[in-house]
């Protein structure tokens, strides 16, 4: 990777020159900038090594990969005039995706305990972001008379989608239907406070 764009002749040097690499400490913004961590136990995934050619001066970064590292998507943004949107991930070490994988599935069970699992797509429904995955136990006890079951899904915010796990779900009282969304940031971030606490 190059680090700074530089003119025709200085690149034309640089093809030239018989590189003599020798490795220095990048610069802590360019740690910041280029290391990987996983958001789930903070382990370093993608190390960053700096090299710098004696003879030209010319820079390169190069990745160190210390394990694989797992991306699950989170956010789809889009840009006006026909840009590419922009794709937001969450990055795990291979422990934490299978905790991830394992919570997922252990979630969607203990959720659709709650109610009645019909297999359906409405026409019409509103869509709500769940932000507090204690309370939404309550809700579906109390207010769901039946849903679908609880698969990967994404809801539309502004001029986001917004990834989870998602199902629809209609509520007692008034017969309406809600596709609610439980984003894998706010999965990730309730994970992360078990683990803080000691949990798993």
């Amino acid at each position: 990777m190059v680090l700074f764009k530089r003119s025709g002749k200085e690149r034309e040097q640089e093809n030239k020159c018989d590189h003599e690499w020798v490795e220095v400490e990048p610069h802590p913004v360019e740690l910041k900038r280029y290391r990987i961590y996983c958001e789930l136990c903070g382990k370093l995934i993608v190390d960053v090594r700096k090299f710098v050619c004696k003879k030209c001066g010319r820079e390169d970064l190069r990745y160190k990969f210390l394990e694989e590292e797992h991306e699950v998507l989170s956010v789809r943004a889009y840009k006006p005039h026909g840009y590419p949107p922009d794709y937001f991930y969450i990055k795990l070490c291979s422990r934490c995706y299978q905790d991830f994988k394992k919570f997922i599935s252990d979630l969607k069970a203990r959720l659709e305990e709650h109610y009645m699992i019909v297999d359906f797509e409405p026409v019409e429904y509103e869509t709500h972001f769940i932000r507090n995955i204690d309370t939404l136990h309550g809700l579906l006890r109390e207010l769901v008379y039946y849903g679908s079951p609880f698969n990967e899904d994404y809801g539309v915010k502004g001029h986001m989608e917004i990834y989870g796990l998602g199902a629809y779900i209609v509520l007692k009282h008034l017969g309406k239907t809600l596709k609610i969304i439980i984003p894998y940031d706010v999965i990730v971030s309730y994970m992360r406070a078990k683990y803080d606490k000691g949990g798993s």
